[in-house]
């Protein structure tokens, strides 16, 4: 073997040998066994890259650092011609997020087709590492990109892995849940990779520094946080299946480093290095022993003594993360493990692909591919110091693995929408500027900017469409934009978006705008200022004006709970403002018009363009406290009086002068089950007549929500909110109480969401359509929040929730449908809290209460999972409830704090549809696991039905626990549920 210590012709001399070898001509790429795999490709293509980096070091004049490099953009060029052969998939997952559209991750090494095998594809892993070096190359100065139609596609990449913390793929092993059952689930990894891919693609100039704007590409800042936000709340766990899974080395060190909290980092490696580290490597995941289809080329019986799998290569990405940081201790515990699986292979080192761990030996698969050699040659290159960290991470320079200082000053301008408004407003001290005295600056409505951004990458002869049609978060509204020499400011979403009537809640404006100004401060990473426009409109202050007057003179002080605020003149706050440029000008000449829309100072115009409906009437500043709560018949009176009635008396009780706004629209919408939304009254249509009323209702919130659910109304962030809660280890149930529930486990695509609301949810009540809409998004604030509420809930059950609140509320004589959003949501957070609970029942009835409330809000007791795993598992017993059946065999494999565990749990006991059985359940379980503990000698039949057993017990709604379990085992003893040794407990 050759001397390698410092010897760049022994390096090149093995990556000749065992990378370049094995390199296709056509396209560069490096199969593995038939198939060339993206994510083996990019370290291979990596590989190369350093190797000319060293060459280059060394200052070799023979041209083999140019060598190195050409080769290296081969098989980057190779991935990008692949994926440009999938343009009808990418746009297709793009819009929709399909399974069935996910990119190739399989190629023929040849002729980059698509291989059409058994195997998972959905990895978008893959497309972030393949993004992250691309930019990474880039910047050290390779051209990789030779055209702008190349442009475009790697900008369509870029949306395609932007909505990575709401897509469910197969992760970084290609099987998805770790019973390999096919079913995708949310990855940390696969989000963390994407989070990094984002960050360093941002603003890249795919031509290089010297090149135009037109092909630099554009990252959504909003979608980074909400990656980032998502995969700090899934870590330390890689899913819902995986607790503890080795692709986590990936994302917490080398190559992605997306954790930067160091706590974290070593909670990740104790966790993988307890679970999963052997004598030779890694299991990818706990009891990895089940994919045998991927290792067909071993052509073995593994036999019934084989024990799991242990991947030496993962330790590679250990000992690299220990070179970035220095870190000796670590290098040198994995290289002892590492060396026991090399090995020499034509006088270079080697490294086995696999270890097969038997119970009684080990054998190492020293099956060559070009992955793992490529990681060899790169790990041996920084052993040996060839090349520095630096030299394939362009981002430590400028991090050092910490955060740039942000400007903590945010700038707001003040607009009022007309020149009598803003006279109106002066006389309370609040100085504004009307958009005609700033007219050198455009006023965008931010679903304006968003459709201008959806030209970015937009490329007819290639059949890509750009930007989906995704809303603009705070970081995107926060800058001012330079397009085609034109200078843009953004308003924020929730004054943009007036279609939902959550907007119409002054309260829920004024909070936030709090909301928007707490973001910025903790999500803001620019040194320069944060600036956004607030839109002042009569139509915010009709009713009732006290809280946002409130907040906007919090705002004058220049103090915003702590954050330093500035109110000033647009034009003074545009030159230290954020900005970013865009070369847009063929859409300008274009379909696109830059002048539509634009804000006005023309209170008619400006309507328009927010989505803001006219009011001809006074204008009240600021007004006379109003009733806090509107109090008349319940909705469900109303239903009631209106079902069975035929069209003509529909018809009278719409026309009655009697009959209250909410009873006309109850009856409309009864009405058009019978005769259709076309049919008119007194000339005008029904659904004519309902958007009518859902424009000009004012404080009627039980008609608003009428309105909007049969009108097919929708909150912009239900599918953000709808993340936040299952990341949390949580689960949703839609549905109202007593109807069939419709159980989400994981993110959805917000069309597929919006489905449950419109289609199933309409078919139970058309009250919840828009009910459960606003509880979502309620809830998901309070988890990410308030997390303390939570505890011990692991299934939302959200028309549940939406019963007891209603029942609760009427023992105060009020109609929960009758409350404006935000009081609203503060009877939640005392529900949650148990404020509202001494209200339901007296205190004699305090066992009866705890039943109520914590069988409908499904919380269960501390390390109640773990008694029902300790129960089942040592009983041996199977339990039935209903049609459900829970086993000792549903504790193979899991262990009991995985949340996979909790969930079918909370699926045996979903057969109950009544609150206080439900907790009766749970008060079983516990009783029984205690007598397990204490007892193990004693035995349960084999098999016990849950609801004849409770039933035997005849518990009443008040009975203590003591007196509960009391019953509970006087049965057990008496009816011969008991054996020991096989003889009955008498």
């Amino acid at each position: 073997m050759e001397t390698r210590t410092g010897n760049v012709d022994f390096y090149y001399n093995w990556v000749v040998k065992h990378l370049i070898s094995k390199q296709t001509s056509a396209l560069g790429l490096f199969p593995q066994v038939k198939y060339a795999h993206v994510r083996d490709n990019v370290i291979c293509a990596v590989t190369l890259w350093a190797m000319s980096k060293a060459l280059k070091c060394k200052q070799d004049g023979s041209g083999r650092s140019f060598e190195m490099e050409q080769l290296a953009i081969k098989t980057m060029r190779g991935i990008l011609f692949c994926y440009s052969k999938q343009l009808d998939k990418l746009e297709d997952f793009k819009n929709h997020q399909n399974v069935n559209s996910a990119l190739h991750t399989l190629f023929d090494p040849v002729t980059g087709d698509e291989i059409n095998t058994d195997w998972n594809h959905m990895q978008i892993h893959t497309v972030s590492l393949y993004l992250f070096y691309l930019s990474q190359m880039i910047m050290s100065g390779l051209t990789i990109v030779y055209t702008v139609e190349e442009c475009h596609i790697i900008q369509n990449l870029i949306y395609y892995v932007e909505r990575s913390y709401r897509i469910k793929d197969f992760g970084t092993w290609g099987f998805g849940m770790r019973n390999n059952c096919k079913e995708p689930e949310l990855s940390a990894t696969s989000i963390g990779l994407s989070t990094c891919a984002l960050q360093s693609c941002n603003n890249l100039n795919l031509f290089g520094i010297k090149s135009s704007n037109e092909t630099a590409l554009f990252v959504d800042p909003d979608a980074v946080y909400r990656n980032e936000s998502i995969f700090h709340g899934l870590i330390p766990k890689e899913s819902l299946s995986k607790n503890v899974d080795a692709a986590l080395i990936l994302v917490k060190g080398f190559p992605a480093f997306s954790v930067a909290d160091k706590k974290m980092v070593n909670v990740i490696d104790k966790n993988v290095d307890t679970e999963l580290l052997g004598e030779y490597g890694y299991q990818r995941f706990v009891n990895d022993k089940l994919q045998l289809g991927e290792l067909q080329h071993l052509n073995r019986n593994l036999g019934d003594d084989f024990v799991h799998f242990e991947w030496p290569f993962l330790l590679i990405f250990q000992i690299i993360t220990g070179i970035f940081h220095d870190d000796k201790e670590s290098i040198q515990k994995y290289r002892r493990i590492l060396n026991k699986s090399i090995f020499t292979l034509d006088g270079f080192p080697a490294l086995a692909r696999v270890a097969l761990v038997y119970s009684d030996r080990t054998e190492l698969d020293k099956t060559t591919f070009p992955m793992f050699q490529a990681l060899m040659i790169l790990l041996y290159l920084l052993e040996d110091e060839l090349i520095t960290p630096q030299d394939i991470d362009f981002r430590i320079n400028d991090r050092n693995y910490k955060k740039q200082k942000a400007n903590s000053v945010i700038q707001i301008a003040l607009l009022a929408e007309s020149t009598s408004f803003q006279q109106l407003l002066s006389t309370y001290g609040i100085n504004t500027q009307t958009p005609n005295q700033i007219a050198s600056v455009h006023i965008w409505p931010s679903g304006k900017l968003s459709k201008l951004l959806s030209y970015l990458g937009r490329d007819d002869t290639l059949g890509l469409t750009g930007r989906p049609p995704r809303p603009l978060g705070s970081l995107c509204t926060s800058r001012v934009w330079k397009i085609a020499g034109n200078t843009v400011v953004s308003i924020p979403l929730y004054q943009d978006k007036q279609d939902f009537y959550i907007c119409k809640d002054e309260h829920f404006i004024a909070k936030s705008i709090k909301n928007h100004i707490k973001f910025l401060k903790n999500h803001w990473n620019s040194t320069k200022r944060p600036t956004f426009c607030l839109m002042l409109t009569s139509t915010l202050f009709k009713k009732d004006s006290k809280p946002l007057l409130e907040v906007l003179n919090m705002l004058k002080l220049g103090n915003f709970d702590g954050i330093p605020i500035k109110i000033g003149r647009l034009q003074e706050l545009i030159p230290a403002a954020k900005f970013k440029v865009l070369d847009m000008h063929k859409h300008m000449k274009g379909s696109f018009d830059f002048h539509e829309n634009r804000i006005l100072a023309s209170p008619k115009l400006l309507r328009r363009s927010l989505s803001i409906r006219s009011v001809d009437s006074d204008i009240i500043l600021p007004s006379v406290k109003s009733k806090e709560l509107v109090i008349g018949k319940s909705y469900w009176h109303y239903n009631e009086y209106c079902k069975n009635k035929n069209t003509d008396d529909l018809c009278s009780i719409f026309n009655s002068d009697d009959s209250t706004l909410a009873l006309k629209v109850v009856a409309l919408i009864n009405l058009s089950e019978i005769e259709g939304n076309e049919f008119t009254i007194h000339g005008t249509k029904i659904i004519d007549h309902l958007q009518h009323f859902y424009k000009s209702a004012e404080g009627d919130w039980l008609v608003l929500r009428l309105c909007g659910g049969y009108l097919r109304k929708s909150v912009d962030s239900l599918a953000p909110s709808l993340v936040t809660i299952v990341v949390s280890d949580r689960a949703v149930c839609f549905g109202k109480m007593g109807y069939e529930d419709t159980l989400v486990t994981g993110p959805l695509h917000p069309k597929l969401l919006e489905d449950i609301f419109h289609k199933v949810l309409r078919e139970q009540d058309i009250l919840h359509v828009c009910l459960q809409q606003e509880f979502l998004i309620f809830l998901a604030e309070f988890i990410d929040e308030m997390p303390e509420l939570f505890h011990g809930i692991t299934v939302l059950r959200i028309g549940w929730i939406i019963s007891i609140l209603t029942e609760i509320l009427l023992k105060s004589n009020i109609h929960m449908e009758y409350l404006p959003p935000f009081l609203l949501q503060r009877k939640i957070y005392e529900l949650l809290s148990e404020e509202l609970t001494s209200f339901y029942c007296s205190t004699d009835e305090c066992f009866t209460r705890t039943r109520i409330l914590n069988g409908t809000l499904g919380r269960v007791p501390n390390d109640f999972y773990k008694i029902v795993w300790q129960f089942l598992d040592c009983q041996k017993i199977e339990l039935i409830l209903g049609s459900k059946t829970i086993s000792h065999r549903d504790c193979k494999d899991v262990k009991p704090e995985e949340p996979s565990f909790a969930l079918l749990v909370e699926h045996f006991m979903s057969e109950v549809q009544d609150c206080i059985k439900r907790h009766n359940v749970i008060e079983m379980f516990q009783a029984l696991g205690t007598v397990s503990q204490r007892s193990p000698e004693l035995r349960l039949k084999p098999r016990v039905d849950v609801e004849e057993l409770l039933t035997k017990c005849a518990i009443e709604n008040n009975d203590s626990f003591d007196v509960f379990n009391e019953k509970l085992i006087m049965v057990l003893v008496k009816e011969g549920y008991f054996a020991v040794d096989g003889c009955k407990v008498s």
